[in-house]
């Protein structure tokens, strides 16, 4: 069976990106279930922080591995047309959007955790702000390929891999200053994801051959062979495996979902396609749902309110992506 694509779209990422940003919504549910001190001595709180948990162990490396999946060879791209694209598609979103929520936030700062608003955005070009830490890292993950690239050309993407190998191992030495710890923890991630879409496609299209322009086995097989020995380092082990478990639990679900043509597999396709816009509009709605049940409500059940935060703050915002395409601000806001 052929991998599916709909203008030049591959049906098991869009599935796969539907089934991540769904995770990210029920993890913001779960995380302000678990950050509120008010809950400490429920019953329920011990289970909802093992969620939390297990989902903050994979579903950003797994974000990161799906951005690298298509961002393979950029030295033979037209550079300035791809930063052009960056700039457009993570840095105008970010700042808005950034916005956008640090208003939000400093609205219902006697309700949240941390109390973040306008003072916090403000800083947000120097310091990565709420949520919005994975479109900053990513940009500057790509200036650096693009550097690389500009120097290396055709290597680029190998010394990128390596470089970012070093990053990952030395990162519990590196100061915790700027973005330093995110990037050094994700970078490798992002290298992982161009090394191994060509066989994951091959898996999800059933024809078992990786396409000659998108392989990089070698570079694969030199990547899990020295995360290997990396893993040998206390701590970097476990959250290597298992955001490589969480990934590949998340990667088979989604080929076997893109090969139905149910509900659950065209609203997860959707999803996935508007994974960007969904991103950095799900906060408000999430957790001004968490605090309209927890506080307002007194739902006293927190795995109702964690699901029913996530279902209806996906709605919404599904709801008002579509009302800003019927409207024409879509290419403003996103």
């Amino acid at each position: 069976m052929a991998s599916a694509t709909v203008r030049g779209r591959v049906r098991w990422v869009d599935v796969l990106k539907g089934v991540l940003i769904v995770l990210v919504i029920l993890g913001h549910a779960v995380q302000g279930l678990a950050a509120d001190a008010t809950l400490a001595a429920h019953p329920h709180i011990q289970g909802i922080r093992i969620v939390k948990d297990v989902i903050y162990g994979f579903h950003m490396p797994a974000f990161f591995v799906v951005s690298g999946f298509f961002a393979g060879g950029l030295w033979r791209k037209d550079m300035a047309q791809e930063l052009k694209k960056k700039l457009r598609r993570l840095v105008k979103p970010y700042f808005i959007w950034g916005f956008l929520t640090a208003c939000g936030m400093q609205v219902m700062s006697s309700f949240t955790n941390k109390g973040e608003g306008l003072r916090d955005f403000l800083c947000s070009p120097v310091v990565p702000f709420s949520q919005f830490w994975y479109l900053y890292v990513l940009f500057f993950m790509f200036l650096l390929h693009c550097g690389l690239s500009a120097v290396l050309r055709r290597y680029a993407d190998r010394a990128l891999l390596c470089l970012s190998i070093v990053l990952y191992v030395a990162q519990p030495l590196v100061p915790d200053v700027w973005m330093l710890h995110d990037f050094c923890n994700h970078a490798v991630y992002y290298a992982l994801g161009m090394c191994v879409f060509s066989p994951l496609d091959a898996f999800a299209s059933g024809t078992g051959e990786a396409s000659a322009s998108t392989s990089h086995k070698s570079e694969t097989a030199v990547l899990l062979g020295t995360q290997g020995g990396a893993s040998l380092l206390y701590g970097r082990c476990c959250a290597f495996l298992g955001a490589a478990m969480g990934f590949g639990g998340a990667y088979v679900a989604s080929v076997l979902i893109s090969r139905t043509n149910g509900v659950v597999a065209t609203a997860l396709e959707r999803f996935g396609a508007e994974s960007l816009a969904l991103y950095v509009t799900h906060l408000l709605a999430v957790q001004g749902l968490r605090i309209v049940l927890v506080r307002l409500l007194h739902v006293d059940n927190l795995w109702l309110v964690a699901l029913t935060a996530t279902a209806l703050g996906a709605a919404l915002c599904w709801a008002f992506i579509q009302l800003t395409k019927r409207v024409g601000l879509y290419r403003f806001l996103f």
